[in-house]
């Protein structure tokens, strides 16, 4: 079956066109509207924080003694600070940051704080300002939602396969 034939399969057999919502999860960037849809099931969806760490806005990797920034998102700390993937950090308000000693580094710190960077790009130097931001909110927790009325009631029950 081609690809392009999928919505059309899913509209035939329940009558809902989804062509929108699969144009957005597989051609978009854009978060899906999870809330939105599970509510409907009478599930809510809560975000929680991983951790207590205050953020950079990136993933940082090891290289050698150095930390990289193996990925910088969009919109974070690190991106508005100017610093992209590949930056190996050096300082943190002026004191040098080694692989392994940056959460022990945040730790002392509070989100909202600004701190001055110094980074490598290939081989220039340079430093930036950031501020930290509030951990990311990443973990997901999936409650049922006690107050749902009986069809909506139904249907959870009939999509998690309860009877």
């Amino acid at each position: 079956m081609p690809e392009a034939a999928l919505p059309a399969l899913i509209r035939d057999a329940t009558g809902v066109d989804v062509s929108r919502l699969l144009r957005q999860a597989t051609e978009g960037c854009e978060d899906l509207p999870l809330s939105k849809l599970l509510r409907a099931l009478g599930v809510s969806l809560t975000w929680e924080a991983d951790g207590e760490l205050p953020s950079i806005g990136a993933k940082v990797a090891s290289e050698g003694e150095s930390i990289k920034l193996a990925q910088v998102f969009t919109d974070g700390p690190a991106h508005a600070a100017g610093l992209s993937a590949g930056d190996l950090l050096v300082a943190l308000d002026g004191l040098r940051v080694k692989a392994g000693g940056l959460d022990a580094r945040l730790a002392r710190m509070q989100a909202g704080t600004t701190v001055s960077v110094h980074a490598f790009r290939r081989d220039e130097l340079f430093e930036t300002r950031l501020q930290l931001a509030p951990p990311p909110t990443v973990k997901a927790k999936l409650a049922e939602d006690k107050r749902a009325g009986k069809p909506v009631a139904a249907l959870r029950e009939a999509w998690i396969g309860r009877r």
